[in-house]
């Protein structure tokens, strides 16, 4: 699939991910989002990920791909620069708010970028509500995107899960953990 480089708060893709509230909270605050993307070269400096707080999509997205990194605002880009514009990668966030303390970890091609300290339980740029916006934005951040695949599974894996899954195959993100 191809995400077109539209600077739009209407374009993107409704994603109803069907799990129940869990951890705790009113919200899917324990869950693993992974995509095979590819990044355009040229475009906006930063490109919607996800739209989780506006189900309207009508303020800033939620994780961002920016310089080689993803994730939103204060501290949220901390990572090593791996997830580079032009070239096929695995991305994923591993959310977990009931923890402590609440972190989001990324991973790029089975290496792990960041532990991502959170808020809190039910916060509302993570936890999800009853669906999400894939590549969403108010419309000033966009670039285009290439898709391969998209999963989203409740609970969060763990790093040795997210080791092994390693980078972005043609046959997709597997159903079953390698």
């Amino acid at each position: 699939m191809v995400v077109p480089y539209i600077r739009s708060n209407e374009l993107g893709y409704v994603m109803h991910h069907g799990i129940a509230p869990n951890g705790g909270g009113t919200k899917v605050n324990q869950y693993t989002l992974i995509y095979d993307v590819m990044i355009a070269p040229t475009g906006d400096g930063a490109a919607g990920m996800i739209q989780i707080d506006s189900l309207t999509n009508s303020n800033d997205g939620d994780y961002f791909w920016q310089g080689g990194n993803f994730g939103q605002g204060g501290g949220g880009y901390n990572g090593l620069g791996t997830f580079t514009a032009g070239e096929w990668h695995r991305i994923a966030f591993a959310v977990d708010l009931a923890a402590n303390p609440p972190l989001v970890t990324k991973y790029a091609d089975g290496i792990k970028q960041d532990d991502w300290v959170q808020q809190s339980l039910d916060q509302n740029r993570r936890a999800l509500k009853e669906f999400a916006i894939l590549f969403a934005d108010n419309g000033d951040e966009h670039r285009m995107w290439y898709v391969n695949s998209i999963q989203i599974r409740e609970g969060k894996l763990s790093d040795g899960d997210l080791i092994r899954m390693g980078g972005a195959e043609a046959l997709g993100i597997p159903i079953i953990l390698p």
